[in-house]
């Protein structure tokens, strides 16, 4: 992952959020990343410390999301 602090930042912060992203959101200095080993990992922003999963599923999960007030995270797995 790649976090530009504005438009015209020239060295970004780089991270490895995992093998494979398959969702993601962001919401104020965290990032919540669906991952394909079934796992939902949060990372600290901006400097992308891991800060550990946040859920667990059976399946890959293809879809994150996390309330306004972000105290609800919102995530699903398996495929239609």
């Amino acid at each position: 992952m790649r976090v530009w602090l504005d438009p015209e930042d020239q060295d970004p912060v780089v991270f490895s959020a995992s093998d494979s992203c398959l969702a993601l959101t962001c919401h104020k200095d965290r990032v919540y990343v669906g991952t394909e080993s079934n796992c939902v990992e949060t990372y600290g922003l901006p400097k992308g410390k891991n800060l550990g999963n946040s859920a667990k599923f059976t399946a890959a999960v293809n879809h994150v999301d996390v309330s306004k007030s972000g105290s609800v995270l919102v995530a699903g797995s398996g495929w239609v």
